[in-house]
């Protein structure tokens, strides 16, 4: 019997496939929803295969040879994710920079081993533990705009605002279009998103294959159908925020089987578990990373103001309804993200 598996290298997916539909996993990925692959493993029989993370890339390879589908990792993606020499030759023959200044922004795209599926996602994520001096309120946009954009220790993501767009902005035909054909030949399948600083010019600070934290769940957020089969992602704001305990970001792990709370019928698409375990109910962490899950959200623009407005204000609505002991997370998860639209439509990248 073909089955669904997910190779993971960080605390879990929320995402599982069967019959080639996109279900929410309604319960969290450290125990008891998918079957988990070693590194070592390769498993023959698997329909599809979901991988999180880096350093699968023979395996993913071998499947994608065979009769099944391997999503998130090749040989290539490893080899471009963490070999910087591999990487700078590459962006040398294609075009692309590492080097350069200017305004923090992702880009993300799902490639289905041919082309980037539309629409393309542009990211303003906070990836620093703590906001910095000033901010904006969650449910306003009065105050002042942060001195800094962050404090603490660098995460992988606290958060991001995705704004999906269709036809792409120039700012994708600058980085991930000059990447496609390179994709194509290696039959790479999955999201591809790069950290970038975009000003006079566009320099590449990272990239990222498999389900990238924060801006996946986001994504999830805005799915109207089946991503393996197209992007059918609406196109309006989406957010995600960062819930996590202590001692995360400082401790490797933290204490396991804490309830994280509040999660009903209600809210449950918005809740995307990653540091979390099945132990009855609620939910409760699972004693690897804090990082317990990202809760998203969307807006379209309404009386009560912008998309991204409404998006912010739902996702931390939901944020406020968790019950967890010593919940952590940012308050100012897209608030520059407007702002930094309006200077990045004056380049002429959006």
């Amino acid at each position: 019997m073909n089955r669904v598996v997910v190779a993971n290298g960080d605390g879990g997916l929320a995402l599982a496939i069967a019959t080639g539909s996109i279900l929410k996993a309604r319960e969290p990925i450290g125990r008891g929803v998918v079957p988990m692959l070693a590194k070592t493993d390769i498993v023959a029989d698997a329909l599809v295969v979901f991988f999180d993370g880096f350093g699968f890339g023979q395996q993913a390879d071998t499947i994608a040879e065979g009769e099944g589908r391997a999503v998130g990792s090749s040989v290539f993606a490893d080899l471009l994710a963490t070999n910087p020499g591999y990487r700078t030759t590459l962006f040398e023959q294609i075009g692309l920079s590492e080097r350069g200044k200017g305004i923090e922004v992702g880009i993300l795209g799902w490639f289905d081993g041919e082309h980037f599926e539309r629409p393309v996602c542009v990211v303003f994520e906070e990836r620093r533990f703590m906001p910095g001096s000033g901010g904006l309120c969650p449910r306003c946009s009065k105050t002042s705009l942060a001195k800094k954009p962050g404090v603490g220790a660098m995460t992988q993501c606290q958060g991001a605002a995705v704004k999906p767009y269709q036809p792409a902005p120039p700012l994708f035909d600058e980085t991930l279009a000059r990447l496609a054909p390179s994709l194509a030949k290696t039959g790479y399948e999955g999201f591809v998103g790069m950290r970038l600083l975009a000003g006079k010019g566009i320099a590449i600070k990272e990239v990222l294959f498999g389900f990238p934290a924060g801006w996946a769940e986001a994504v999830y957020e805005g799915l109207r159908g089946d991503i393996t089969e197209d992007f059918p992602v609406i196109k309006d704001w989406l957010v995600s925020v960062c819930v996590s305990a202590p001692p995360f970001p400082h401790g490797a792990s933290t204490k396991a089987g804490a309830a994280i709370g509040g999660i009903c019928e209600a809210n449950i698409k918005h809740v995307w578990p990653r540091d979390a375990a099945r132990a009855g109910k609620p939910l409760v962490s699972a004693g690897i990373s804090g990082r317990l899950a990202y809760v998203t959200a969307w807006g379209a623009p309404s009386e009560r103001g912008s998309g991204l407005r409404e998006a912010r204000r739902r996702a931390y609505r939901t944020v406020g309804n968790l019950k967890v002991a010593d919940i952590q997370y940012r308050h100012d998860i897209g608030a520059r993200a407007e702002l930094d639209t309006r200077r990045l439509e004056r380049l002429g990248l959006l």
